[in-house]
């Protein structure tokens, strides 16, 4: 087999070693890591074109470090660029997949919390909205409903439906205990406009009508 034909053969997996580490997938990285180097060790026909896929490897990595703006002990680096074998590659590379997978796990990790907070925030502060509906938070905030509802259903354990119902109850309740409002404007306060609707809602959900309810408990 020829050196160039050599090269090409790995080229697959040289994709998934980066493919591995951009969604922090240790053990993808490390396997597609062990078979470029099981293939370099069979067919590479002299040590110069070894270092030639070394080096692509190396530099698709540092690209990846670029994009995702992670560093890199400089002694790791120089040793990877300076290896006297495959065996001395490999496991300074593991050691860059190692930190590189852990610290885009970690930004992911705080990025989803982020989305969440935001996701959650913004249903908690507009859930009144007589035009509040799971399109609205999607289009004003930039997340898919199936991702929506995803973490509503993480955190809420609820669908997008019934959490926002539960906070208008939960309102209603609120200001049936605390405040003097005619029901009909507490109704329409929190979002409904079809107030016997809600109220019969109401009902099924507490087992009191609205008057009832503010009267035992106001």
């Amino acid at each position: 087999m020829s050196d160039h034909v050599d090269y090409c053969f790995s080229t697959m997996d040289k994709s998934l070693l980066i493919e591995g580490m951009q969604h922090g997938n240790e053990q993808v990285a490390l396997s597609a890591l062990d078979t470029i180097v099981q293939q370099m060790q069979r067919h590479c026909s002299s040590f110069t074109i070894m270092q030639l896929q070394c080096f692509d490897i190396l530099n698709m990595i540092i690209k990846l470090l670029s994009q995702e703006g992670i560093t890199i002990d400089s002694d790791i680096m120089d040793k990877c660029a300076t290896f006297n074998s495959l065996i001395e590659f490999k496991e300074q590379v593991s050691t860059i997949i190692d930190v590189v997978c852990n610290e885009i796990k970690s930004k992911r990790e705080l990025h989803n919390t982020m989305i969440k907070s935001k996701v959650l925030a913004f249903i908690k502060d507009n859930y009144c909205r007589s035009d509040f509906s799971l399109e609205f938070v999607s289009s004003t905030l930039g997340i898919t409903k199936s991702r929506i509802n995803a973490i509503l259903k993480e955190e809420t354990l609820c669908s997008f439906v019934q959490f926002v119902t539960m906070l208008r109850m939960e309102e209603v309740k609120r200001q049936l205990r605390e405040t003097d409002k005619k029901i009909q404007d507490i109704v329409k306060d929190v979002g409904y406009i079809d107030v016997s609707n809600f109220s019969r809602k109401f009902k099924n959900s507490e087992g009191l009508t609205l008057g009832q309810y503010r009267q035992l408990y106001s």
